[in-house]
């Protein structure tokens, strides 16, 4: 068998009607930078309006319908009228009446009274001066006397719940 010479395929194909070259490359001009200005404020108009619905929603509350000292006299009648004498329920009662005066001062003020500590509660309390000094010291004596309870095991009796129980109402009435 003899090979006369080898063609490529491409070769013997005839070229398809209709094709064109491809077009050269298009001249961009120098000076683009409003095309980088443009592009920047529309980003940053993004984040702006995602921030502001973001914090919209996130601080967006139902306003209750009674007043927040209203509905912490309440809470303390219920705690007032519940049984709290036995072995570990002290320290319910003081949890619970802690998170009284510090859900009020939340709900008064836009502060996040519960996840403070107690003395960060009373530093910015004072800072803001949203009590008079009386109730500033009532309030001192109650949440260390709360927290001795809550974390120290104290167990204190009847009659100094039942102090501590007024004391918290008398922050609430005096600071309506």
């Amino acid at each position: 068998m003899r090979i006369n010479g080898i063609q490529p395929i491409y070769a013997q194909m005839q070229p398809a009607a209709g094709l064109r070259d491809i077009k050269p490359p298009v001249d961009i001009p120098e000076n683009h930078l409003w095309i980088i200005l443009l592009s920047a404020a529309g980003a940053a108009l993004v984040c702006v309006l995602v921030w502001r619905f973001i914090e919209k929603t996130r601080h967006t509350r139902v306003r209750p319908t009674q007043e927040p000292w209203q509905i912490a006299l309440d809470a303390l009648g219920r705690l007032k009228r519940e049984e709290f004498s036995g072995e570990g329920k002290e320290e319910l009662f003081y949890v619970r009446l802690s998170d009284v005066i510090r859900g009020y001062f939340e709900q008064r003020f836009s502060i996040h009274a519960p996840e403070m500590t107690s003395e960060e509660f009373l530093r910015y309390i004072h800072e803001k001066k949203f009590l008079n000094e009386e109730l500033q010291s009532q309030l001192k004596d109650f949440l260390r006397a709360s927290d001795m309870v809550k974390f120290a095991r104290y167990q204190p009796d009847a009659a100094q719940a039942a102090r501590d129980l007024n004391t918290v109402k008398r922050i609430i009435e005096g600071n309506k």
